[in-house]
């Protein structure tokens, strides 16, 4: 699992001095330096591939008044190397003082504050680290307070409540995570991300036949998506159709070998095949 960065470099510029608000309250205050939101975007790239090594460069940056962005930095770079409590405690102190434009930029004595879709953005990555740290509540608690400031309907609305649907699933609070879900329906109802928590939800339930409505779905919309088969296949089985779960897993495995999926496929097909041996 990687972390979600909704902080782009568009959104960067929120942190080292928003060009747009400046033009109109600074006159000819000057944009963020280029070579800041080059070391932004490289330390976060770094993040993903050289965990270890972006750390160590973010460190730096934060002893250089490098602020929000290489806090930020650091605390994926964190994240991505497992150490994902570390990582949840930072992000949810990054978005407490972006909040209130702490370690944000200054013009005219001016604090300028993160927006509320930056805010809970980051808290939101605080939900998907506090999750994988084994702390659901804390991981629901954050996902709970974005949710609280951002606009219904919102993509990032969207991704928060499947991201509390996941979050309580893990609890095997399966009810709560239906709530959730169906919520993102509501606003995005092809959504393939929500479809498929619904399907997997309804399965781990026992509503097999409302699992495979909303897996059958996900299909006509991405039909070639190696997690909707897996899905569908799983499905199928439990519903007694060995055949076509058997099909999906075979295709998963010969049409995307390196997919998420793969793994999974592989080892259903051999339990499948143990069990036929029986």
């Amino acid at each position: 699992m990687n972390i979600k960065t909704y902080i782009t470099k568009a959104a960067l510029c929120a942190f080292l001095i928003p060009v747009s608000v400046l033009a109109q309250e600074a006159g000819n205050a000057p944009a963020a330096e280029p070579s800041e939101i080059d070391r932004y975007e490289d330390c976060m790239t770094q993040a993903s591939s050289k965990p270890a090594e972006a750390l160590n460069k973010a460190l730096v940056w934060k002893e250089q008044e490098g602020g929000a962005p290489a806090r930020h930095c650091e605390a994926v770079s964190l994240f991505n190397l497992a150490e994902y409590g570390e990582a949840a405690a930072r992000f949810e102190l990054i978005a407490a003082d972006i909040r209130v434009g702490r370690g944000m930029p200054q013009v005219n004595g001016k604090k300028y504050a993160a927006d509320k879709v930056m805010f809970a953005s980051m808290l939101s990555q605080a939900a998907q680290a506090w999750l994988l740290a084994g702390e659901l509540d804390k991981a629901h608690n954050a996902a709970s307070q974005a949710l609280s400031v951002v606009d219904k309907g919102s993509d990032v609305h969207i991704e928060v409540l499947l991201d509390r649907a996941q979050i309580s699933a893990a609890d095997e609070d399966f009810g709560l995570a239906m709530e959730d879900i169906e919520a993102a329906l509501v606003f995005d109802p092809d959504n393939l991300t929500a479809l498929l928590f619904k399907a997997a939800a309804q399965r781990a339930i026992g509503r097999f036949l409302e699992a495979k409505k909303a897996v059958d779905l996900a299909y006509t919309i991405d039909a070639g998506n190696p997690s909707v088969l897996l899905e569908r296949a799983n499905i199928a089985y439990m519903l007694g159709d060995k055949k076509s779960a058997h099909t999906d897993l075979l295709t998963i495995i010969r049409d995307y070998p390196d997919s998420h999926a793969a793994p999974s496929a592989r080892i259903n097909l051999e339990r499948m095949a143990l069990q036929e041996l029986r």
